[in-house]
């Protein structure tokens, strides 16, 4: 018996040795896998995909404004020292 947990690894293992979704979904119906557990099965692939693209957006959006606000308060006492 399969389980979505095994259909997620072995999406994802493909994926990673270059085939595509096209060909992963017609050798798990060729496995007899259900409709049902290859759309979820690739759905829980693709939602994990995008939470680590919104990561790694979040994290760049923190350490540039990181960088700006170090800046700000840089420029700032240098003009007052200046002053």
């Amino acid at each position: 018996m399969t389980t979505i947990q095994d259909g997620t690894q072995y999406i994802q293992q493909c994926r990673q040795l270059g085939f595509t979704d096209a060909e992963i979904v017609s050798a798990l119906r060729k496995a007899n896998w259900q409709e049902t557990d290859i759309q979820a099965a690739l759905l829980k692939v693709l939602k994990t995909k995008k939470h680590s693209i919104a990561k790694i957006i979040l994290y760049i959006i923190i350490v540039v404004t990181g960088v700006l606000v170090l800046a700000t308060l840089g420029l700032t006492a240098y003009l007052l020292l200046i002053k």
